[in-house]
């Protein structure tokens, strides 16, 4: 409990499994204390946790924080070589996304959306395409729809092949708000 590695996971677990609560607490309690974290392997790995959990609690004073934490390190891909997560690019654009800057998103996304191609990896381009059609069904302006729905089917066909269950979900979401 006293590694802000895992205080950072704990809020996002909290969040996925619906307990906003709780996570806001979290977050609210690392905010207030700087969100401090040591410049090492889990640094991004936090920080893509307290995104997620910011995203899913809908906090904005947490997401201008880590925004400008993150904004430098856009181009990495978040991993402690034990794990590899998403661009920080693809964090960006769900910051922005709750921020209202859709625009900023967008260009986040596609940023994250090239490194995950070029890693060749269908699990992080399954959620850069999750993430972004959830965006552009929110944004709703010109083919944005059109753009949303088959981002949002590939997700979720690569996630059920996958068994990447968050993933399916969130992408089915936006489906079922399309529909």
């Amino acid at each position: 409990p006293g590694l802000p590695a895992f205080r950072a996971v704990l809020s996002h677990a909290y969040a996925s499994s619906g307990d906003v609560g709780r996570a806001g607490a979290l977050l609210d309690a690392d905010r207030a204390g700087g969100l401090t974290m040591r410049e090492d392997m889990q640094w991004t790995s936090a920080h893509a946790a307290w995104t997620n959990a910011a995203v899913l609690v809908g906090d904005t004073a947490t997401a201008e924080v880590l925004h400008a934490r993150l904004q430098p390190h856009h181009g990495q891909v978040v991993t402690t070589f034990a794990t590899v997560q998403c661009a920080v690019a693809h964090y960006l654009g769900m910051l922005d996304h709750l921020l209202g800057r859709y625009d900023a998103a967008e260009r986040w996304f596609d940023e994250a959306m090239a490194i995950h191609v070029g890693m060749e990896s269908p699990l992080l381009v399954a959620c850069t395409d999750a993430a972004w059609s959830a965006l552009l069904a929110d944004r709703n302006r010109g083919d944005d729809r059109q753009r949303a729905g088959a981002m949002a089917a590939r997700a979720v066909a690569v996630a059920t092949a996958g068994g990447y269950d968050e993933i399916q979900s969130d992408a089915q979401a936006v489906l079922d708000r399309l529909s």
